[in-house]
């Protein structure tokens, strides 16, 4: 604790991000000494916007729109697994999706890599969206996925 810094006096420290944070010393810190401040799990606010995006009623629209219109193809699977059709579907898939994302992250700065791992740490709110995240890089989940809606119609 810096000199002349009593309990109950705010003093300011760099987070583990770099970002400027303040903190109330707490009673019983003798100047001089060290205390623990103990910070919060959040997320970057980058984070539920682009979340928020990927969940918004327009664009749910669209997957859905995309997911009833090319979901036929996969009730005959070929005779060696997939088919170049289902592959193609899929990777066309990845597009909708991922340019969605990626317009959000170039906005913040933000990397692909930076934005799943922020994704995964999240507290567990976010489960149904890490598994549609999954069905866009996973090909078999994604397989899956269009049978069962292809059997639904």
């Amino acid at each position: 604790m810096p000199p002349g810094v009593r309990a109950g006096d705010r003093v300011a420290f760099e987070g583990p991000n770099g970002e400027q944070l303040t903190a109330a010393v707490p009673e019983g810190v003798p100047e001089g000494e060290t205390f623990l401040v103990e910070l919060e799990a959040s997320r970057p606010a980058w984070l539920d916007e682009i979340l928020d995006a990927l969940v918004e009623d327009r664009f749910v629209s669209i997957l859905d729109t995309f997911i009833t219109s090319k979901c036929a193809p996969f009730l005959s699977p070929g005779s060696e697994g997939f088919t170049l059709e289902q592959t193609s579907i899929h990777q066309s898939y990845q597009r909708v999706y991922e340019s969605r994302i990626e317009s959000y992250l170039k906005r913040h700065g933000v990397s692909q890599e930076q934005f799943m791992a922020e994704l995964v740490a999240t507290d567990g709110d976010r489960n149904a969206l890490i598994n549609s995240l999954v069905v866009v890089q996973d090909f078999e989940a994604f397989a899956k996925m269009m049978l069962q809606r292809a059997l639904e119609q």
